[in-house]
């Protein structure tokens, strides 16, 4: 009956025992799919923690490049600051009722 007890309280200090299962681990908590471990021990938890602070930070890094690669790759509109060239194809491509509607500008 005490070993059942034991196995119980000591199902996470193994969660790390080998750098697979501390990869699998990390990457897990750094998903949020798994809380990060409170009984194992400060030393492991210090490892643990440096890994998935490593893994958040490449993470983060990866989607503010990807924000910046999409906002390079789009088309500029003339309201976020598309150049004079393309303000004036786009207005001038603009017909009301057959005439331009910015003719006067």
């Amino acid at each position: 009956m005490s070993d059942s007890i034991n196995e119980r309280t000591n199902t996470n200090v193994d969660l790390i025992s080998t750098p697979e299962k501390l990869d699998r681990v990390a990457n897990l908590i750094a998903e949020g799919e798994f809380p990060f471990p409170t009984d194992i021990p400060p030393d492991q938890q210090t490892i643990l923690a440096a890994e998935v602070r490593k893994r958040r930070h490449q993470r983060l890094v990866k989607f503010i490049c990807r924000l910046i690669a999409k906002e390079l790759h789009q088309p500029k509109s003339p309201l976020k600051g598309g150049t004079k060239n393309e303000k004036i194809q786009i207005r001038s491509s603009i017909p009301v009722q057959g005439r331009d509607l910015f003719e006067n500008e």
